[in-house]
């Protein structure tokens, strides 16, 4: 079975992994929501192993089964990472969850362990039903956050509604002065807003987090993000990023969404980059930037 897994606080200092030790099943399934950041239920999850640790983790929705050449690409796309894997059909009812686990196992060729888990219970192969923990006392101490569902991570990047009025005009002012703008004036005004956003994001206010968003919507102030990001400040860059997206109009969303993916994809967050690539691919299918984290992510 397990013996860690690792997942990055989005906000406990200092900035370092937690690891979780499980020696059960029913742990192992108990610690998945914090893996994930929410509860994946209805959901087939694969996991690769590197001795006795959680070397990647991939999710997908139950319904990915009844397409089984693009299901198998995206697991083995996981278990390349690690030396053993292991396959868990979460669903409720079990006929349900265990056709998850027998699809999946066998397109990718079979599974070291294959877990199945309904309302609360969980059993491994054809071991015995075990019952899951609510919780995990580390993990909560930890401050590790758990949405109930994905449908919460996506709310958390949706931004302003197509109906807010001030959040368009906010958008069509601060557009129309950085486009006046030079290109020297955009670069260090850029570099004023990131290090005090990065410092502490409450510090911008809405006008300025909206004024960032249409400097990073210019190709070559955008650029100049890239020598900022690194997993050490990727939780700085995914709390400034959050801000912004939660307040730009759709009209400047993409590029923050974007940023936003490739901080959450850098902090450990991969349902959280999902879901900025996906709205950001509804707003601009093609932007060149969402092309590029999707490709990472």
């Amino acid at each position: 079975m397990i013996g860690g897994m690792t997942q990055l606080i989005e906000d406990a200092p200092p900035r370092t992994p937690v690891r979780l030790k499980v020696s059960t099943p029913a742990d192992l399934v108990a610690s998945l929501p914090y893996l994930f950041g929410f509860t994946p239920s209805d959901s087939l999850i694969v996991l690769a192993l590197t001795g006795k640790t959680v070397s990647a983790a991939g999710r997908v929705d139950a319904d990915a089964v009844d397409y089984p050449d693009q299901l198998r690409a995206r697991l083995e796309s996981v278990v390349r990472h690690g030396e053993s894997t292991i396959v868990i059909g979460w669903a409720d009812p079990v006929s349900r969850a265990e056709r998850v686990v027998a699809i999946a196992s066998a397109a990718l060729g079979g599974a070291n362990e294959a877990i199945v888990v309904t309302g609360g219970r969980c059993r491994a192969d054809y071991g015995p039903w075990l019952d899951c923990p609510a919780f995990i006392p580390a993990a909560e101490a930890a401050g590790l956050e758990v949405l109930p569902n994905r449908a919460a991570v996506a709310r958390m990047v949706r931004g302003p509604a197509a109906s807010d009025k001030q959040a368009r005009r906010r958008w069509a002012v601060a557009s129309a002065a950085i486009q006046r703008s030079d290109a020297p004036w955009r670069a260090a005004r850029f570099d004023e807003l990131l290090a005090r956003g990065l410092e502490r994001a409450d510090d911008l206010s809405v006008g300025e987090l909206t004024e960032l968003a249409a400097l990073v919507f210019e190709g070559d102030t955008r650029e100049r993000v890239w020598d900022h990001f690194s997993q050490p400040l990727a939780l700085q860059h995914l709390g400034l990023w959050r801000a912004v997206v939660a307040v730009v109009d759709r009209a400047g969303a993409v590029a923050p969404l974007g940023l936003l993916a490739m901080a959450a994809w850098l902090a450990g967050e991969g349902a959280l980059a999902t879901c900025c690539i996906q709205r950001g691919q509804l707003l601009s299918p093609e932007h060149s930037l969402l092309r590029l984290i999707d490709a990472i992510n």
